[in-house]
């Protein structure tokens, strides 16, 4: 009797499974294709965790270069030249940290309404407005102007021969972090293993150029500025002087928001040592106490 009710169950269910309309109808597209068993979600769990140890070949490296986890997942790369060095920096950031990556120069461009819908709007007018990719742009034409010996416009008074090389040099590092970056975007593409950000959003990141890194120095270099929050501060000591004089005003201001205050929290106390850094000389092998993981990046 039981057999027979569990089966008419099962039977049940089945023709109410069959019955039900396609997915597509009422479930939205991005989780459609997070559910693909193949290009869905599963594929993120390629970037989750590095191997214990690998081999990598990327045709952009002109050496081999060893990378080593250790614990904390802090990654050593050892390189026989900075080229190759820049190259393995933007492989492995991006491996780590691509979607923020991508969100960031958006965020610059003004272009995360693209990807966010309106709600990023007014975040997109203002960028655009305050105009920090322009300013990126301004110094890769600088870069390219210096490395060429030619003269600049707005300063024709500087002497590029001094700081060409440099210029130079700074672009090869900018581009070879640049390839990196997209040799990772591709392996992760080939593997269907792109963050699962960009799944749900239902789109694919743009190739990295060396125009993005300095779109992201803007970015450091506005948020180290304190933003508004300096105008916020100027405000308030104007505020105090004019009320209790310069001399009280000051004292005031500097009781309630020191500027010259240590940030004891983040130093190491002495004796004690926070990371456990890799000797270059010796490099722990994989499985050690020291070293989660170690590839070779050919």
């Amino acid at each position: 009797m039981k057999k027979s009710i569990v089966g008419l169950a099962l039977t049940v269910i089945l023709i109410a499974v069959l019955l039900m309309p396609l997915p597509s109808l009422y479930m939205p597209s991005y989780l459609i294709s997070l559910s693909d068993p193949l290009t869905g979600v599963w594929g993120s769990v390629y970037t989750a965790r590095y191997p214990a140890q690998g081999r990598v070949v990327f045709p952009g490296l002109k050496d081999k270069v060893v990378v080593v986890i250790d614990n904390y997942g802090v990654p050593y790369v050892f390189a026989k030249s900075e080229h190759d060095l820049a190259y393995a920096l933007g492989y492995l950031h991006a491996r780590d940290r691509l979607f923020q990556m991508d969100l960031q120069r958006r965020l610059v461009d003004g272009r995360l309404s693209e990807v966010l819908g309106e709600a990023a709007y007014e975040t997109d007018l203002f960028y655009r407005t305050a105009g920090l990719y322009r300013g990126a742009q301004k110094s890769l034409k600088l870069l390219q102007s210096v490395a060429k010996g030619e003269k600049i416009d707005y300063y024709p008074q500087l002497d590029v021969a001094p700081i060409r090389d440099d210029a130079k040099r700074l672009l090869e590092l900018l581009s070879a972090y640049s390839e990196g970056v997209n040799a990772a975007i591709e392996e992760m593409k080939r593997n269907n293993a792109l963050p699962i950000e960009f799944k749900l959003l239902g789109y694919a990141p743009e190739e990295w150029t060396p125009l993005d890194c300095l779109k992201i120095g803007r970015l450091v270099a506005w948020g180290l500025t304190g933003t508004f929050v300096d105008l916020e501060l100027y405000l308030i000591y104007s505020g105090l002087v004019a009320k209790y004089g310069n001399e009280v005003g000051t004292q005031l201001f500097l009781e309630v928001l020191p500027i010259d205050r240590p940030i004891d929290h983040f130093i190491v106390p002495e004796g004690e040592q926070f990371l456990h850094p890799v000797d270059p000389t010796d490099p722990p092998v994989a499985g050690s106490l020291k070293c989660n993981a170690v590839a070779e990046l050919l």
